[in-house]
């Protein structure tokens, strides 16, 4: 059984343990396997299938060491890249919240800056109102102009991820594209487009516009960038009831649909436990809210959803230095991203006016409860 995962590439290999062939979709070591009770419970359960799983019997995820491994390259093999071997948390003692901030924000603006110089390519941004994604911008605004960034946004007209990006990009003058989701039709074609990229390991419905997204990053021989991760490192997976049972939070805060309905135990009549999670990440080194959701979810759903393999990715949080700058924080400054928040309200003031979707829509680095309320 495999369940190391090599981070932070987002690479996946796929093995069949009945052909003994291995490879990077799982189209290309299907050989008529038959479903997995066990995988098509995950599946029914979260909406993807985690871990070394996959949908079908006998076929796992494997990483690149494994790969080396099965090739019999043993002398060259290294060792996976692990999450935990980042987290030190002597790494900040001492150091006040003005201080994190400006370290943190001087960090992020160095990253931003040596990813674009090595590209030389045009940037891509899928712009919403995240926090991720404006960050980038900000980011990317400090090291080049804004006729070397095109920014996308696609989604329902009127909604705040939708709005949000074409008023950042006319403020700043940067190009940008819009694509009304209504006007994207699903067809067969694209589902079945969509089941090869994503290794049939998620919802064909949750795939987005990739078609549209590749012709203009292809017609401007550019790179996308995204912001995968950065809600991970800062802190989205840390309401505290979490943290002291994070099995159970997993679950919970993962479940397709909710905590009362479950598909898996509506169509099977059985649903994934802790026992089950357990079995999974047998060989992690440290179980917590953030190495599940990094091993599993970002691994499993998030990965196999966005990252596609014909396009030409950039993903800065995805930098070592960042993921140990943020999981080494003390929990008071990852809590509600306070500090993502406020190296964005610090680093990119030019950007806090705009809505956030995590604000109710009020403009970013606003006390909220007391604009809407007061």
């Amino acid at each position: 059984m495999f369940t190391d995962i090599t981070l932070p590439s987002y690479e996946r290999y796929f093995y069949n343990k009945r052909t003994n062939i291995y490879g990077k979709s799982l189209l290309e070591v299907y050989n008529k396997n038959p479903l997995s009770k066990e995988g098509l419970k995950w599946f029914l359960e979260l909406g993807y299938v985690p871990g070394h799983l996959t949908l079908f019997e006998d076929i796992e995820v494997i990483s690149e060491f494994h790969i080396r491994k099965l090739k019999g390259n043993e002398l060259k093999m290294e060792t996976p890249f692990e999450i935990d071997a980042l987290v030190d948390s002597s790494l900040h003692e001492g150091k006040s919240r003005k201080q994190l901030v400006t370290e943190g924000g001087n960090l992020f603006n160095q990253v931003i800056d040596t990813l674009y110089s090595s590209k030389e390519k045009h940037v891509v941004l899928p712009l919403t109102s995240g926090l991720d994604s404006r960050m980038i911008l900000g980011g990317l605004l400090a090291c080049t102009e804004a006729k070397n960034l095109t920014a996308l946004t696609w989604g329902f007209p009127g909604s705040y991820d939708y709005e949000t990006g074409i008023k950042i990009s006319k403020k700043f003058g940067i190009k940008h594209h819009a694509l009304n989701i209504d006007n994207y039709q699903i067809t067969e074609t694209r589902l079945m487009q969509f089941a090869d990229a994503s290794d049939c390991s998620v919802p064909l419905f949750d795939h987005w516009p990739k078609d549209w997204v590749k012709k203009i990053v292809d017609d401007l021989d550019g790179s996308l960038w995204m912001g995968l991760l950065g809600g991970t490192l800062s802190g989205s997976n840390l309401p505290h009831s979490f943290v002291d049972n994070p099995l159970a939070g997993f679950l919970k805060s993962n479940q397709r649909i909710n905590s009362v309905i479950s598909l898996s135990a509506a169509l099977l009549d059985d649903r994934p436990t802790i026992h089950d999670l357990n079995k999974l990440i047998a060989n992690f080194k440290t179980v917590n809210s953030d190495t599940l959701d990094v091993y599993l979810h970002h691994h499993h759903l998030i990965a196999p959803t966005k990252i596609h393999r014909d396009l030409n990715y950039v993903l800065p949080f995805t930098d070592q230095r960042l993921i140990q700058f943020f999981l080494s924080l003390p929990l008071e400054h990852r809590t509600n991203r306070g500090l993502l928040r406020d190296i964005i309200v610090t680093q990119y003031p030019y950007l806090v006016k705009f809505p956030s979707n995590r604000n109710g829509g009020v403009r970013f680095g606003c006390p909220w409860k007391k604009t809407l309320f007061n």
